[in-house]
């Protein structure tokens, strides 16, 4: 696997972990890699209980990146277990572009990540 798709990877398990920390029990994951940029799509169940965490999310994928956090993660990476929201940071870093949008009792996050 090459770090590119190793960094496509570690964006859909944090798209993963946040759908289950929602209580998501209809997740989907989908990739579809472009001649630009690697676009990940996670769909699944959202109830307004959860509005705080989407909110965490947007406000993470608006903030102006910090490069240099992503790579201070993989030059760790391996060291450290996580278990909250803290990873959501990284992947803001890690992607050009983030769009939520609910629509009834489903939230879609389509994430852009441009190739390098």
């Amino acid at each position: 696997m090459t770090t590119a798709q190793s960094k496509v990877m570690k964006i859909m398990d944090e798209m993963f972990l946040f759908f289950n920390k929602i209580d998501s029990m209809d997740t989907t994951i989908h990739m579809k890699e472009t001649e630009q940029a690697y676009i990940i799509t996670a769909t699944g169940d959202f109830t307004q209980q959860y509005s705080k965490d989407l909110e965490h999310l947007q406000h993470a994928l608006v903030q102006a990146p910090n490069p240099g956090l992503e790579e201070a993660y993989w030059g760790l990476s391996g060291m450290v277990s996580y278990h909250d929201n803290s990873e959501l940071q990284l992947i803001a870093n890690m992607v050009s572009k983030g769009i939520c949008t609910v629509s009834g009792d489903k939230l879609t996050v389509v994430l852009h990540r441009n190739k390098e």
